[in-house]
């Protein structure tokens, strides 16, 4: 089959050494399987916020996997107009190039980008090509959550075209998928139907490979020594709106006010973003708070093999199954996390994490305390994790039943493999 997958936000691999999510790994799983398959993105780095290439591309990878690169205007801050306006663009864009490309046997389109998506439906709907939806976030009701209570009716009266957007995509699609239960609940509901078989929940998952950890080792001999034992709790990610590693620098601060802390807990941070200058100047003067900027795959292998902990540092609230916590449980990795809800619910449930409450940096303190302490319940939960990734969180299990889910999909309403002129959109424009 011709398969196009539609995402704009992820990391392109496009360098050696760099993490492939979850497009790029279902792409993978698809080719394995003898498809075709071009990803339709941006020529933005979402996380970086750099262009990535000069120009519209098309840019060959492994195998029978290509990337069809489209050139917005990028943008510096996630919530902005700026945002806005490449989206519509790369959204335009998309438009005009599938009308002339050779049609697709069926399209996964990530939600967000809504403007993206709400393309693909419309061409598959003129093509007759079978959409799935694969919906990574509650967008636009995202927006709503960072406008003061008064103001959200107005809000929401102002972002009504894409509220009712939404609503038509996802009642195009013959299926959507979630990347975990709550997620895909919300979307049916915005859909206005009952779930069905055509529905699916894929984890994001991850693989050890992209995180450079082939195997988990035994406990590092730091974890078992006597009082002067060290442990390492690591945090790695974007300092956004969503994730905020300033609660855990706040929190060695707190251990920190008796020195001997000092030299018991090490703490590493990884990354950046909008929140960057202001967790480093919280962590001046602290000797044991390290922040190392961006990691690539290399410094990411050396970083999870010393660490004993992974965090994550919840700012509000979300829906979605945490990117990061795949990364942890690919090395075995106990997490302490505020995430509330449903990965919360799995997190207690499989035994391999426990959990703080969103910026409770005394919260924090005291189970790092007690994971100094207790050697014995850091290795148990750490041979949870493996257990948990091994039986549910591996991507190459979640892709390899990803991949064959799209298959059914298209199987159950094949489109012609021809290029016939499209049709008259029924779908309304944007």
């Amino acid at each position: 089959m011709r398969v196009w997958l539609l995402q704009t936000g992820e990391i392109l691999p496009l360098e050696a050494g760099g993490r492939r999510m979850r497009t790029a790994l279902l792409a993978d799983a698809l080719a394995a399987r003898g498809h075709d398959v071009t990803w339709w993105c941006s020529a933005f780095d979402h996380m970086g916020k750099r262009m990535v290439l000069a120009d519209d591309a098309i840019v060959p990878l492994s195998g029978t996997v290509r990337l069809r690169a489209l050139r917005g205007r990028g943008y510096r801050n996630n919530v902005s107009l700026a945002r806005y306006v490449d989206h519509r663009i790369v959204a335009a864009k998309f438009a005009r190039r599938a009308a002339q490309a050779p049609r697709p046997h069926v399209i996964v389109a990530a939600m967000p980008d809504l403007y993206l998506a709400y393309e693909a439906a419309r061409f598959a709907q003129q093509a007759g090509v079978p959409l799935i939806v694969d919906v990574r976030d509650q967008w636009p009701d995202v927006f709503l959550e960072i406008v003061p209570d008064r103001l959200r009716a107005l809000a929401r009266f102002a972002l009504g075209r894409d509220f009712r957007r939404l609503k038509t995509l996802l009642r195009a699609a013959d299926g959507i998928v979630g990347s975990m239960d709550a997620i895909l609940a919300w979307a049916l509901e915005r859909a206005g139907r009952a779930r069905s078989d055509r529905d699916r929940v894929f984890y994001l998952g991850a693989t050890r490979e992209d995180c450079g950890v082939a195997e988990r080792a035994p406990a590092p001999a730091a974890e078992t020594a006597g009082a002067n034992r060290m442990i390492t709790v690591v945090f790695t990610g974007t300092f956004g709106r969503y994730y905020r590693p300033n609660v855990l620098v706040r929190a060695v601060k707190h251990l920190n006010r008796d020195p001997v802390w000092r030299d018991r807990i090490r703490c590493v941070i990884g990354g950046d973003g909008d929140y960057a200058d202001e967790v480093r100047r919280e962590a001046q003067g602290e000797s044991n708070v390290v922040l190392t900027g961006w990691l690539d795959t290399t410094a990411m292998r050396t970083l999870l093999a010393e660490a004993t902990l992974g965090v994550i540092p919840l700012a509000g609230t979300i829906q979605a199954f945490p990117n990061k916590a795949f990364t942890y449980l690919s090395a075995g990795l106990p997490i302490l996390s505020s995430v509330g809800g449903e990965f919360r619910q799995v997190m207690e449930a499989r035994g391999f994490g426990r959990h703080f409450e969103p910026n409770d940096a005394v919260g924090l303190a005291q189970l790092l305390r007690e994971c100094w302490t207790d050697p014995p319940a850091v290795r148990e939960m750490r041979a949870r994790a493996v257990k948990a990734f091994a039986r549910e969180f591996d991507a190459r299990v979640i892709y390899r039943s990803y991949a064959e889910y799209v298959e059914d999909i298209a199987a159950a309403r094949p489109s012609s493999s021809s290029t016939p002129a499209i049709r008259p959109a029924a779908l309304p424009s944007p």
